[in-house]
């Protein structure tokens, strides 16, 4: 994780956090104006929350791969000091806290709907899998551009797995062998003229027609340069 190319992040990215992680601890002064008196009446459970918490949130903040719900394993030490907190507290902050733990799950909740509602929409492959599975139906070669995770294999019931292409040598053989096949691409970017367009993740999936590429070098393929890739056929599928 520490050499990690992915979900790159500056040291200070979960201390930015803490405001989110911790709401509504840091509205409730009850929540930590009682920790000398739970201090006393659990002598060890400062300090075994502190050695829960504060290693683990250290470590993370160091990886330079840093996403949100790394430290959710967290979040059950702030149960615990919530719990605790309601043993030492008055009346009042206990009728305070369940309205503000109420309160909390229901943001957490639309968050995480509105999450779900837009990786449904980025990582649904399953348009572009029935294009390729219909391609390849028809007896028409199919290759994938860089590194494939299988990620239509199944959502299409490909019947083949795709070709590879990982470099240029590869690119010039696919497009000798099979000059009337077709390429799967990623740019963030329009390619006029492509088969088949649908976001996916943060970009584009394209499928495009080989001999309509047969000029572009693999570089501007690989890395979906729209001048270079201007491409003659014709744009039978647009869905987005």
């Amino acid at each position: 994780m520490a050499t990690t190319t992915h979900h790159l992040r500056p040291a200070w990215f979960y201390i930015a956090l803490l405001p989110l992680l911790l709401f509504p601890l840091w509205i409730l002064p009850a929540s930590w104006k009682g920790s000398r008196t739970i201090a006393q009446r659990y002598p060890s459970l400062r300090p075994a929350l502190l050695s829960w918490t504060v290693p683990v949130f250290l470590a993370f903040s160091v990886f330079k791969g840093k996403q949100l719900h790394y430290l959710f394993p967290l979040l059950p030490a702030v149960a615990v000091w919530l719990a605790a907190v309601s043993t030492v507290s008055s009346a009042g902050y206990k009728k305070m806290l369940a309205p503000a733990a109420k309160i909390s799950m229901a943001i957490v909740a639309m968050t995480y709907l509105a999450i779900g509602v837009w990786f449904n929409r980025a990582y649904d492959v399953e348009p572009v899998s029935r294009v390729i599975a219909g391609l390849q139906r028809s007896g028409a070669a199919v290759a994938h551009l860089g590194r494939y995770h299988g990620q239509f294999q199944f959502a299409g019931r490909l019947q083949r797995p795709l070709i590879v292409i990982r470099n240029a040598e590869d690119w010039r053989a696919f497009t000798r062998e099979f000059p009337r096949g077709y390429v799967i691409a990623y740019s963030r970017q329009i390619i006029e003229g492509a088969l088949y367009r649908q976001r996916f993740r943060s970009r584009s999936v394209f499928l495009l027609r080989v001999d309509a590429l047969s000029s572009v070098n693999f570089d501007a393929l690989q890395g979906g340069d729209v001048q270079s890739l201007g491409v003659s056929a014709p744009n039978s599928g647009d869905n987005d």
